[in-house]
């Protein structure tokens, strides 16, 4: 049940905004990092950060979006920090979908790789190309959450595809 919560205290704002979005945001973390651990973390750093704006005038008008935004933004964060370390998970679950002929080993490794190009991209291809395919968000959609309008968000989606084919090209001509 969503509430409106214009008419309500921030305290009790950031209550419903959680029990409302929690399970988004931690889908949408849980797809970028392939990791429930990551996913639960990112889950946390969010509205933990939603909380420390209560204490200040940043609090946002459009807390839907912020959460979008934090999320992604979040996720890339932890993916570059790990591509640093040289860390990544082979999970044993996923919710991208890839063709049933890939060996699940293989399906991992193209997952891996595709994380590993959505960090090399700029911050609004990734945001883009994530929020389309991802989390399955129209233009539309997408342009209002992020603030933008339809035409940077069409020119974004064509780049980030034109990046990762690229970079997915090679990785799969290797293998």
């Amino acid at each position: 049940m969503e509430v409106n919560i214009t008419e309500i205290p921030i305290r009790e704002k950031i209550r419903h905004l959680f029990n409302d979005y929690y399970p988004t945001v931690y889908r949408t973390a849980y797809r970028i990092t392939g990791r429930t651990d990551d996913a639960e973390d990112i889950l946390q750093t969010v509205f933990l950060k939603l909380v420390q704006l209560e204490k200040s005038v940043d609090f946002p008008e459009n807390p839907t979006a912020y959460l979008y935004r934090a999320t992604v933004n979040s996720s890339l964060d932890l993916l570059r920090r790990k591509k640093r370390w040289k860390i990544f998970s082979l999970n044993e679950d996923s919710n991208l979908s890839t063709s049933d002929h890939i060996y699940p080993v293989e399906q991992q490794e193209i997952h891996d790789q595709l994380r590993a190009a959505l960090i090399n991209l700029s911050a609004l291809e990734s945001k883009v190309f994530i929020m389309k395919y991802f989390e399955n968000m129209s233009n539309t959609e997408i342009s209002e959450i992020l603030e933008t309008s339809s035409n940077n968000i069409n020119v974004a989606l064509h780049s980030a595809r034109k990046k990762l084919k690229k970079k997915l090209f090679k990785y799969l001509e290797r293998t």
